[in-house]
């Protein structure tokens, strides 16, 4: 912010210079038109919000191994899908894989997590899957099943990560363990017998086409053994759920077959050559899961309605034929079992709805005990994970209790119980933690007051919807954002407005997930611009799910979208005006605006547009009376801004060819006149079509140039959930394309989305947008960053400031945004001036011949009737950047017999005037001067 002079501080000397009246013009140096170009901001994260709590997305199939001081525990995450085109799920309810990644988290010995946030161990494309864990006595070896597509779909193959005792990936990349073309290779498992590692995995045959299980040695520096097959497949007899354990240099592979047939053990040696036979530890059973002592095994499995187990010794020596039982089978429910040794005895964990159980046993075998009861939630358990080290015991499961509703997108976190030496529970809570993730950013608000971005704050299990302030660069004001409202995942939409003296931010909640149940309801609460409330809780607005707002004057206008599938066959939008100030209802009842489903809504001069989701809208007046339906196109997920006059409509919009073919979504625009009629043809004109698609696209009016982001799949398929990049495409006041090839404004491995673009004043917009973090206290989720966006410069330079002042350089002049008179949107900007300036600007239609005035270093360009910008807020200071903005209003130009209005067809030529000190002297410069013709 520029700090504002009052006109007595212009000394007399200054007056008497501006009121000189110059000679008639000899000649005019004239300059060439200005290159600078636009440009977006480097965008940064919002501050604040870092609170941990279960992760966003959905966390699954735990691990865990010991190491020198600790453990490290990995999972499937799939938070970087939670703002893609499918919210996470897979596409369209195909088998195309989806987006989930691999995260760990470093715990000490007493399950102290040592990490703020968690280890990002794998963030490619596609799916990452199923992670197992071991220690060579150094580091850790995570492995996982890894998708990568390929020149017709997609393969699955085995991939490794490792990751040192701190918790530091080192490989930058994942290395491949194994992929052969045309199969997929599936549920790895490994161990180590001390330096290096044995990995196994579900894999086939080529020459008889069976499941066989294969394996192969890899070191610490990443040499890679021959393939192995450990177990051969054959007819109606193939190996399916695999563990592995390492103890005194042997590897024991325990396996089951056909899930649910012979549970089988076999003994490898240091190098992968099998040391006896396999041996048939049960005729019946599954689930097997196995651990190792430094004398030997102790296997489990699910068989014969309940739970057993037996010792196996370095020899293959089995210690129980058919093992022991080691619950009863009123505990038969179990989804999945696990085996840990913590230097005395084994814990084989395991569920049975709605309970953790865990069994201990010594190294002979034997129970030390019946089954006891580590954690009860009332909802889904499943997926087991155990293992111990120095008397300590973790107990890892997925655990969907912070979700008990279960609303598509978040059905589990990963949860642990600690236990000591004795088997008792030292503590239970979430391990995969995270800060809150961050999407479906809006903004709003005035560069005189302030902007806020409202977003989504999402744990697992928990929406919030915050708002931080923004200053006009887009840069956060406070530490932390505020909250609106808290809530669980019934969060299905939101959008904020602001009048010109508060906010209001509107939601829709569910309130049923049954199609006979309660309809969803609208809310909304105000607040002003320091984030002070308005309404001490949320003010049911109607039934409805989609909610948008935005203001004309100070009167807003909320629509929502509804349907009662019970009720109503029809989806229809309704809409209901908010007085500013009282937050009274002007219409006693909702509206009917349309029928249809609701897309978006903008408040122009005297009325609002408010949109289906197709390129199709209608008008509201200030009455609340609805008007007809207009349709504007084939298109979809529309967006609409206006222009800064509000008498146009901006709409943005996907657009797909013929063949409905997803992957060739494009963006298109089109401009709408306040009187309804469209500027542009049906179908409008390309903003993008790059390959693959393009999508949810927002776009804004800029005076003479127009601007829209979106995501973009260019360099991702579709149909990979979870991954995008963010471009963006500048169009002239004709809509002809100034980046036909984009500008990548957010474009990495990493996933990125949920694009916003608010215009903030003349030639200037804030942009927001989701981006996957790596690293740091973000690493894994989702964060909102923004960033200023500021338009190409308009006007030419016609006088080149030949002097320099105290700074070294001549003073610099610019404008933005708008020469259409109309819009009143008109920014210039003195740069290169000394530091803390008295500034102010000039206006004449009248270029002269340049002359050095009394008290001057440079030249002033002006003649004829020159006006002087000193009212109220209008003389400047250059402050520490040397730097003065002024927004002119091209209504009230100054002259010496009062403000005039700008005519069409006129060029108006604009100057700065600055104070200086040269040598200690005071002084006086000017920048150079610029010419804008008006339209």
């Amino acid at each position: 912010m520029h700090k504002r002079h009052d006109t007595t501080l212009i000394a007399p000397a200054v007056v008497s210079l501006l009121a000189f009246t110059l000679a008639p013009p000899l000649g005019i140096l004239l300059a060439s038109a200005s290159t600078a170009h636009a440009q977006f901001g480097t965008s940064a994260p919002l501050p604040g919000d870092m609170g941990l709590a279960p992760s966003a997305g959905n966390q699954a199939t735990p691990h865990v191994a010991a190491g020198a001081a600790g453990f490290l525990a990995v999972w499937e995450d799939d938070a970087s899908s939670i703002v893609d085109t499918v919210l996470g799920q897979q596409a369209f309810g195909s088998s195309v894989p989806g987006n989930h990644d691999i995260h760990g988290m470093l715990l000490d010995l007493d399950g102290n997590r040592i990490l703020d946030a968690p280890i990002v161990i794998d963030h490619g494309p596609w799916d990452q899957l199923r992670p197992r864990v071991a220690w060579n006595g150094s580091e850790y070896l995570v492995v996982f099943e890894s998708t990568h597509p390929t020149s017709s779909f997609y393969t699955k193959g085995i991939y490794g990560v490792r990751v040192s005792a701190s918790g530091q990936v080192l490989d930058a990349a994942p290395f491949l363990i194994y992929d052969a073309p045309g199969f997929d290779e599936t549920m790895p498992i490994v161990a180590s017998a001390g330096g290096d590692w044995l990995v196994a995995w579900l894999d086939l045959d080529p020459l008889t086409q069976l499941s066989i299980v294969s394996g192969r040695i890899v070191t610490s520096a990443l040499a890679l053994g021959p393939r192995r097959t450990l177990v051969s497949g054959a007819s109606g007899s193939v190996p399916s759920e695999l563990d592995l354990a390492a103890a005194g240099g042997r590897y024991a592979l325990l396996y089951g077959l056909n899930y649910g047939g012979n549970v089988r053990v076999r003994l490898f040696d240091a190098a992968a050559s099998a040391v006896a036979p396999a041996q048939v530890l049960a005729t019946s059973g599954n689930r097997p899961g196995i651990a190792a002592s430094a004398s030997g095994f102790y296997a489990a499995w699910f068989g014969s309605f309940a739970f057993r187990g037996t010792t196996i010794d370095l020899n293959g020596a089995v210690g129980t034929a058919g093992g022991a039982v080691l619950a009863p089978p009123a505990l038969n429910n179990s989804s999945v079992l696990s085996v840990g040794y913590d230097g005395a005895a084994f814990t084989v964990g395991f569920t049975s709805l709605p309970d953790v159980y865990v069994v201990r046993v010594d190294g002979a075998g034997t129970p030390l005990g019946a089954a006891t009861s580590i954690t009860t939630t009332p909802t889904w358990l499943s997926q087991v994970a155990v293992a111990g080290a120095q008397g300590r015991t973790h107990v890892l499961w997925t655990d969907t209790r912070a979700t008990p509703n279960n609303f598509g997108i978040d059905p589990a976190d990963v949860w642990r119980a600690t236990l000591d030496g004795g088997g008792n529970v030292i503590r239970t809570d979430p391990i995969s933690v995270s800060p809150p993730a961050q999407f479906g950013a809006r903004i709003a608000g005035a560069e005189a007051t302030g902007f806020v971005v409202v977003f989504n704050s999402y744990s697992g299990g928990v929406s919030r919807i915050v708002a931080q302030r923004l200053d006009a660069l887009g840069n956060a004001v406070s530490p932390e954002p505020f909250e609106v409202l808290s809530a669980d995942r019934t969060l299905v939409s939101f959008d904020v407005a602001w009048n010109g003296s508060e906010f209001l931010c509107v939601w829709g909640r569910l309130r049923s997930m049954t199609s006979s149940g309660t309809p969803s309801i609208v809310e909304y609460r105000r607040f002003r611009a320091d984030g002070t409330f308005l309404d001490p809780a949320p003010v049911p607005v109607m039934e409805g799910d989609i909610a948008r707002v935005d203001a004309v004057g100070s009167t807003f206008l909320v629509a929502a979208h509804f349907h009662h599938p019970v009720l109503q066959s029809n989806h229809i939008v309704r809409h209901r005006r908010v007085a500013g100030g009282t937050g009274q209802f002007l219409d006693p009842a909702p509206v009917q605006t349309s029928v249809g489903e609701l897309g978006d809504l903008v408040g122009l001069a005297d009325r609002w547009l408010v949109t289906r989701s197709t390129p199709t809208g209608c008008f509201v007046d200030l009455n609340g009376v609805a008007g007809a339906l207009t349709y504007y196109g084939p298109g979809q997920s529309m967006r609409v801004a206006r222009n800064a006059a509000g008498t146009e409509a901006l709409l943005a919009y996907e657009w797909r060819d013929q063949s409905g073919i997803h992957t060739t979504t494009n963006i298109r625009t089109q401009r709408v006149a306040l009187d309804g009629t469209a500027l542009d043809p049906q179908l409008g004109p390309l903003v993008s079509s790059a390959a693959n698609a393009q999508l949810r696209p927002v776009g804004v009016a800029l005076g003479d140039e127009y601007t829209f982001v979106w995501a973009d799949h260019r360099a991702h398929p579709t149909i990979e959930p979870g991954l995008g990049d963010v471009y963006a495409c500048r169009m002239d006041r004709n809509l002809s394309q100034l980046d036909p090839q984009g500008l990548p404004l957010l474009a990495t491995p990493n996933a990125e989305g949920s694009v916003e673009l608010f215009a903030s004043g003349a030639g200037r917009a804030i942009f927001a947008a989701s981006a996957i973090e790596r690293s740091g206290p973000h690493a894994g989720v989702h964060r909102v960053r923004t960033a200023s966006y500021t338009a190409g410069p308009i006007g030419a330079i016609v006088c080149i400031q030949p002097a320099p002042n105290s700074s070294g350089l001549p003073g610099a002049i610019s404008a933005h945004g708008s020469t259409l008179a109309a819009d009143r949107a008109l920014r210039l900007t003195a740069q290169q001036l000394p530091h803390q300036a008295l500034t102010f600007f000039l206006v004449s239609r009248t270029l002269t011949t340049p002359t050095v005035p009394p008290a001057s270093q440079g030249v002033l360009c002006l003649g004829g009737n020159v006006g002087r910008f000193v009212g109220p807020g209008q003389i400047l200071n250059s402050g520490p950047a040397g730097a003065a903005e002024l927004d002119v209003d091209s209504a009230a130009l100054p002259t010496p017999f009062g403000p005039v209005a700008v005519n069409v067809g006129e060029t108006w030529v604009f100057q700065a005037w600055h104070r200086d000190s040269v040598g200690g002297a005071a002084t006086s410069n000017f920048t150079s001067a610029l010419a804008v013709t008006f339209r």
